[in-house]
């Protein structure tokens, strides 16, 4: 297969990045045409793919007494536009309803500001063929920009046996500017063309004939197997005006499409293959037309990288060519990955590639079976290879551009003229996402390494003052390589930052065996398997430690506050600053009381931390609004009394999960002083504690004991419930108290293995909603999927215990 190399310029702009859920719910408030609040109304959350895949529904909620609405947070992907995959109704009876796609505006502390009108109007429509007889069981819909389906029940009908359609939940309206004059409504029935019509008011009576569509057929026949392509899409997109179909192909890879009056592009799709798309295929009504087999080709790949300098966020790159000709507006494209790569199959013959958003783009002429690289990189020279210099010219390309970057490259912070503040200049810019973890920063990074101990002040000051994600997993890592004890204060200073970064552990790759050798010998797996070009590089949080805990061979069951990050309520966000201020005070005070011990210079005894700030606790409160956040489920403790417990004890507060100290786990089950390990739990925060519980003298059941917890049951009905305003009086006065252990309770029975929901107050005044799950007693291998609500109730689990969930609440801004 051919390769061939190309990198061009790109001039940049601002792509918005993917707005979490949990930081941008979706919601709003719901006012009539008075300004009045509308209470009880029904919100409905909806989820397409794209606009030709099925609409789901995510979640339907009621307003609220304030007319509020606000669904469970959830990943909102943003795309170049602004606009979502994510559609808002809202409908009550004697009101209009209301629909609208989200867009990047609503979320976060933006919202949906809805508006229905409580005298709704309708619009009539009486619809005919082109015979004059009516057509019924067509759908007519006003379109959302969402997706090609109506919303049953929402601004959308069906005609009747007469032919005749009402929406009649619509608001009452005519132009009031000279821009508006008329609005779209779509006609859709399975003998015709989608048909669009316009509408000057509502309410109106409308009458529209439908035209005999166009009836173009043809076959799409897979090129690299010779058979029929079977069961694939078939789109067609008018050139000239708004037209549009599609469906599938027939067992013999044949389709029909029925389409109103319009110049189309046709194309199918394929896994694995692309199209030679049919271009500008004339549709007249009434007339059929046979057009030529779509081909679907192997086609070229085209792949690289796109060096934004920064976030990616949604940033895609497109194409027109033989498979999307630039007569239509229609184009291939891919999302460029966290890491700037991206993967684009192309049709072989001259295609136009480009990044939406931004200005880089290139025209190249490819093969079949072909496969090109091609960079976009920030810049203002653009480089072609061609086929005959391949490797040598792209590697010099990349020489190029390195020194090219270096000597453009402003440092973050004047570092000296020294070797290693040399290399800690490059290893800056090789952030970069063309470059990151790519040969030249990882060979970077070993150099940095073999300047050995005489590196080790100036890696001091840099961990010291970086802030970055980057450089802190990069200290980490040479710090543990170099294995001098004198950067472990250093290290230690930066536990109460390195959790403030977010990122994921990373398993990489190098050709390079040199490298590879390096950077496996280094890094924190002690499995190796037998892939010698993969190495592990770890979040800052796994760097850092990993760092302290091999060149002081001590550990503080640190591996509990690997999972912490400063996400949650304000309250949570605190007590989580003040555990890790405390997780660094206590490493501070075991060094100083060792580091003489360990041969460490009295220079680098003392730690320096500031003191810790404690957390200020806020009580829960009365007569104050709260609603539900951050769900979690498929959590389960094991009990002290297990064998060898993983996860025995866990913060509500911050999530912070414990096992059993060491002191205790080589203490025989059966005389292990709960007591006196409930009263430690206490003392580190931890608000829950797994263990067993004896039912009789021959029978013991897997059990959570509150340490420190105030406790009420709740409910059935407020099993897994989510609340968007509640007073948590109104939960007080329906729940009823328990014991020390969360156990169902009915009418004084204890059912030891029941469903129940609890609400819970934390000592740090944390409210708490807790679901008991069913219990996990076969400690097998989960099997291979994604788990579900539902495997909260399965016996099977990696481990043993009791299974819960909860969500958390935090306080409404009144």
């Amino acid at each position: 297969m051919c390769t061939r190399v190309c990198v061009f310029a790109l001039s940049l702009t601002v792509v918005s990045s993917i707005a979490r859920g949990d930081d941008a719910p979706i919601h709003g408030t719901c006012l009539d045409n008075t300004g009045k609040r509308v209470v009880g109304a029904t919100a409905t959350l909806y989820h397409s793919v794209d606009q030709q895949s099925e609409i789901n529904v995510i979640e339907t909620v009621t307003t609220d007494k304030r007319g509020g609405f606000r669904f469970s947070p959830l990943a909102v992907e943003v795309d170049q536009h602004g606009g979502t995959r994510y559609l808002v109704t809202v409908t009550t009876k004697n009101h209009a309803s209301f629909s609208q796609r989200v867009h990047r505006d609503h979320l976060g502390r933006g919202q949906l500001q809805v508006r229905i009108h409580k005298d709704p109007a309708t619009l009539v429509g009486h619809l005919t063929g082109p015979d004059g007889k009516p057509v019924v069981g067509a759908k007519a819909f006003l379109p959302s920009g969402f997706n090609y389906e109506p919303i049953a029940g929402v601004l959308s009908a069906t005609t009747d046996a007469k032919g005749v359609f009402r929406i009649s939940d619509m608001k009452p309206w005519r132009p009031d500017n000279p821009g508006q004059r008329r609005m779209n409504l779509l006609i859709d029935h399975p003998d015709f063309a989608r048909t669009s019509t316009m509408f000057e008011s509502v309410p109106q009576v409308l009458r529209v004939q439908l035209d005999s569509p166009a009836i173009v057929t043809g076959r799409v026949v897979d090129a690299v197997t010779n058979k029929p392509a079977v069961d694939i899409i078939v789109s067609a997109q008018g050139v000239a005006d708004s037209g549009w179909g599609q469906t599938r192909t027939d067992a013999d890879g044949k389709y029909e499409l029925r389409l109103t009056a319009d110049r189309y592009n046709i194309w199918a799709e394929m896994d694995e293959r692309i199209a030679i798309a049919v271009d500008s295929v004339k549709a007249t009504p009434g007339q059929a037309v046979v057009v030529g087999d779509i081909r679907m080709v192997r086609g070229a790949i085209v792949y690289g990288n796109v060096g934004v300098g920064g976030e990616t966020g949604n940033m895609y790159v497109a194409h027109y060519g033989p498979a999307r000709p630039r007569s239509g507006a229609a184009v291939t494209s891919t999302k460029v990955q966290a890491d700037g790569s991206y993967r684009l199959r192309v049709a072989p013959g001259m295609n136009y590639l480009y990044v939406m958003g931004g200005g880089g783009s290139i025209t190249v002429d490819v093969t079949d079976g072909e496969e090109l690289v091609a960079h976009f990189m920030p810049g203002k020279t653009v480089y072609m290879v061609n086929d005959a210099e391949k490797k040598r010219q792209a590697d010099a390309l990349l020489e190029r551009r390195i020194t090219d970057m270096v000597a453009d490259a402003v440092p973050s912070r004047d570092r000296g003229d020294t070797q290693v503040a040399e290399l800690l200049d490059l290893l800056e810019v090789f952030q970069e996402r063309e470059f990151l973890f790519k040969e030249p920063w990882l060979q970077t990074l070993r150099d940095l390494v073999d300047c050995g101990p005489d590196a080790v002040p100036e890696l001091i000051a840099e961990l010291d003052a970086t802030e970055s994600n980057i450089m802190f997993r990069c200290m980490g890592f040479a710090m543990r390589a170099i294995g001098d004890r004198r950067a472990v204060p250093a290290l230690i200073r930066s536990i109460p930052r390195v959790y403030l970064t977010h990122g994921s552990d990373m398993g990489l790759q190098t050709d390079n065996p040199k490298l590879a050798d390096f950077a496996r010998k280094h890094d924190l797996d002690d499995s190796k398997d037998g892939n010698r070009d993969r190495y592990k590089f770890g979040r800052p949080i796994r760097e850092v430690f990993g760092a302290i805990q091999v060149l002081t061979e001590h550990d503080f069951d640190d591996s509990q506050v690997f999972r912490i990050r400063p996400t949650g309520t304000a309250a949570q966000q605190e007590l989580k600053r003040e555990l890790m201020e405390r997780h660094a005070a206590k490493w501070a005070d075991w060094w100083t009381a060792n580091a003489a011990k360990l041969n460490v210079p009295k220079k680098f005894h003392e730690i320096g931390l500031p003191p810790v700030v404690v957390a200020k606790i806020t009580p829960v409160a009365l007569g104050v609004d709260y609603r539900s956040c951050a769900m979690t489920s498929n959590s389960l403790l094991e009990p002290v009394q297990a064998k060898e417990p993983y996860r025995t004890f866990i913060d509500l507060d911050t999530g912070r999960k414990g096992t059993l100290p060491a002191k205790w786990r080589d203490t025989p089950r059966g005389e292990l002083p709960l007591e006196e390990i409930a009263t430690w739990a206490r003392s580190e925060g931890f608000d829950l504690m797994g263990t067993e519980f004896s039912i009789d003298d021959q029978k013991n059941c897997f059990s959570i004991r509150l340490l420190g917890c105030r406790a009420l049951q709740l409910p059935d009905a407020d099993w897994k419930k989510r609340f968007s305003q509640v007073r948590l009086e109104e939960l007080v006065e329906r729940g009823k108290p328990i014991g020390e252990y969360l156990f169902r309770q009915d009418g004084g029975e204890i059912d030891h293995l029941g469903q129940a929901t609890f609400l819970l107050v934390t000592a740090e005044e944390t409210p708490v909603l807790l679901y008991l799950d069913g219990i996990a007693h076969h400690n097998k291998p989960k099997p291979a999927g994604f788990e579900n609500a539902l495997n909260d109730l399965k016996p099977v689990a990696v481990r043993q215990g009791r299974r819960f969930g909860m969500q958390l609440f935090e306080r409404l801004n009144n």
